[in-house]
């Protein structure tokens, strides 16, 4: 059976300016642009999403790109996927997640350095 996660999004400016908005068009701040990313990240790694629908509001448009963020990830082979996220979330040394992973060191890099890869072209896209 599948899991539904809701998730509101991060600070928006009429939270940070603790003002009632009835608009779309409220976009997130710098912060609410990190909260989002962190939530992004820890339910891509924990979750695996195979579907993220968001709220047509401005402050959850803005987290597009992170939805095609998670869709490249979850394409990502799983050992690929999981030494990118142990490396970039957990902050893990190269080494360690060699011995996670039970592969080489070599492997590693290679498998993180393949996978930013990937990101790269969604964030450039």
């Amino acid at each position: 059976m599948g899991k539904l996660i809701l998730v509101r999004h991060g600070e928006s400016e009429g939270n940070r300016d603790r003002r009632f908005t009835t608009t779309p068009d409220a976009p997130l701040t710098d912060l609410g642009r990190e909260q989002a990313a962190q939530v992004a990240r820890q339910i891509a790694r924990r979750f695996h999403p195979r579907l993220v629908i968001t709220s047509p509001y401005a402050r959850a448009q803005q987290n597009e790109k992170l939805d095609s963020v998670l869709g490249e990830l979850q394409r990502l082979p799983e050992a690929s996927r999981a030494a990118l996220l142990m490396h970039a979330v957990d902050g893990m040394p190269y080494e360690e997640i060699a011995r996670v992973l039970d592969i080489s060191l070599a492997a590693v890099k290679v498998k993180i350095y393949r996978a930013r890869l990937a990101l790269a072209g969604i964030r450039n896209a």
